[in-house]
């Protein structure tokens, strides 16, 4: 019977740890650019069609990736550089730019379209962002 000490199981490893970081990076770039592509198209594409419902918040942004809050949030930091909070918030201010850009909706209207409830919030947010208050784009 072979009885192996702990001494000599630690050896092995230190041995096989390099070997397993170079499996482990050994994957192709290629590879990890079209995830990521698929995943701001995922993204995007459920954005586009919930941003105008105010109640639409990380949690159900998660439900229809199909992930969980967590793994929503560490991918998002990881192919986006920004929690889902802030994406969300983006793109409402990005679509309420865009409203108030075709002259045909008012400060108020954009901010209700977009998705925001606070006219207010919105305001500070939108200065935050553009660094000028959305009248000055009506």
């Amino acid at each position: 019977m072979m009885f192996i000490t702990l001494q000599t199981f630690d050896i092995g490893k230190r041995l096989l740890r390099p070997l397993m970081r170079w499996q482990r990076t050994s994957e192709p770039c290629i590879n990890h650019s079209a995830k990521a592509a698929r995943f701001k198209s995922r993204v995007h594409y459920h954005l586009s069609l919930n941003y105008a419902n105010c109640e639409y918040n990380v949690l159900r942004l998660s439900r229809d990736m199909g992930l969980s809050r967590s793994q929503l949030f560490r991918k998002c930091k990881l192919v986006f550089g920004s929690s889902p909070v802030t994406l969300i918030q983006q793109y409402r201010l990005d679509k309420a730019k865009e409203y108030l850009k075709s002259g045909i909706y008012n400060v108020s209207e954009s901010a209700y379209l977009s998705g925001f409830n606070s006219l207010s919030y919105f305001s500070k947010s939108f200065k935050r962002r553009y660094g000028q208050m959305p009248s000055r784009w009506v």
